[in-house]
């Protein structure tokens, strides 16, 4: 007589592939996300930031900061739901641009291009506390700024030389400005009359030109 038996049939394990991600910088073009299933079904991809978003496995940066992405399969009826998998990347805030407000010629004014994160630097030495947007400058020298978002860090900005000239004396007041300057200088001279005064101008490397 014929015997029957049941055979149990169950899915199959899967396991994703998911390429590493490599820093970015906030600016750069949209990048397409690479991963795979051993089961060669669609691999699905996530992330609860608002500093990116995507669309058909594009990615679009936002804004700066450390990213998440999930990488997810979850199974059919052959295939069991695979384990996520994540990766990490920077998307570093871009190199920030210094512009200069020499309205006092004896304190001109420091802005970075970016926000928030700033940190800035006088003679490649990190200022304690100037973490601002500005920076009001005291001395002479070069001047940067670096701008973090979470461990994410941008370039350093290019250098910015200041001869800060204005000088203020109980017995005259002088004042250079705009300064740095590539043609035309003014020069105001206060004080008691007739008191020598002995003016040079340099250069920003402190070279002698007048």
């Amino acid at each position: 007589p014929s015997v029957s038996q049941t055979l149990l049939v169950t899915k199959a394990s899967q396991e994703i592939t998911f390429a590493e991600l490599t820093q970015k910088t906030l600016g750069d073009a949209p990048f397409t996300l690479s991963a795979t299933a051993s089961s060669m079904l669609p691999v699905v991809f996530t992330n609860n930031s608002d500093r990116i978003s995507i669309t058909n496995e594009v990615v679009t940066m936002l804004r700066a900061g450390r990213v998440t992405i999930q990488a997810n399969q979850a199974g059919d009826e052959n295939y069991q739901p695979a384990s996520t998998v994540e990766q990490t990347f920077c998307i570093n805030p871009a190199k920030p641009v210094i512009s200069v407000d020499f309205t006092n010629p004896a304190a001109p004014v420091l802005t970075s291009g970016n926000g928030s994160g700033n940190q800035w630097y006088f003679n490649d030495v990190a200022l304690p506390g100037a973490t601002a947007p500005t920076y009001t400058a005291s001395e002479s020298g070069s001047y940067t700024v670096i701008s973090t978002a979470d461990d994410c860090m941008s370039e350093e900005s290019d250098p910015v030389m200041l001869v800060i000239t204005s000088l203020f004396e109980e017995s005259q007041q002088v004042s250079i400005y705009p300064n740095p300057a590539t043609h035309f200088v003014t020069v105001r001279i206060g004080g008691n009359a007739g008191s020598p005064v002995q003016l040079q101008v340099v250069n920003t490397w402190g070279q002698v030109v007048y």
